[in-house]
């Protein structure tokens, strides 16, 4: 009657192995409906980043090709529709991904060459803020006028500049 116990246990310990392994199987599919949800209810510019210094000449379907590597690509616009627009960023695009993940490993493409150019990549939510950086950053030199004379000996006063006349700094 030992023998009949012992078995009962057995059975029961298999029973128990089975249950947890369809646990967590059912708990990895419940992350990636999760996941899949989340996605579904990011929108467009969440899926999209903005990409600066492209050479004059890149394509749709060549920043396709550099981007895939970051996930699926939805589509490319190229600002300017299909030109280049030449601002105080360059050449510019977004790229849409199919997915919001994508994004973060589209960052991480900041700083890299694509035809010989180096990238700068940005949420498409920042892009206004990339702009008006840029145009904040496009001054030129006449722009700059001195506020008084230029010392003329090492160690003399400080020399200030003005931007178009509002004061300066010492």
């Amino acid at each position: 009657e030992g023998g009949g116990g012992e078995d009962e246990v057995a059975e029961i310990k298999k029973r128990m192995k089975l249950v947890a392994e369809q646990l967590s199987a059912m708990t990895r599919k419940q992350g990636v409906i999760t996941a899949a949800l989340e996605h579904s209810k990011a929108t467009p510019e969440q899926c999209s980043v903005y990409v600066t210094g492209l050479h004059p000449r890149a394509t749709a379907a060549a920043i396709t090709a550099h981007f895939a590597r970051c996930g699926a690509v939805r589509r490319v616009h190229i600002a300017g529709g299909g030109g280049m627009v030449r601002g105080n960023l360059g050449p510019a695009a977004t790229v849409e991904f199919a997915s919001v993940t994508s994004v973060d490993r589209a960052l991480k493409l900041a700083g890299t060459t694509f035809l010989e150019h180096t990238l700068s990549v940005c949420l498409k939510a920042d892009t206004a803020k990339v702009v008006a950086a840029a145009s904040l950053l496009s001054a030129t030199a006449a722009d700059f006028k001195p506020t008084e004379a230029a010392p003329t000996t090492p160690g003399s006063s400080a020399f200030a500049v003005g931007v178009g006349g509002r004061g300066g700094f010492a």
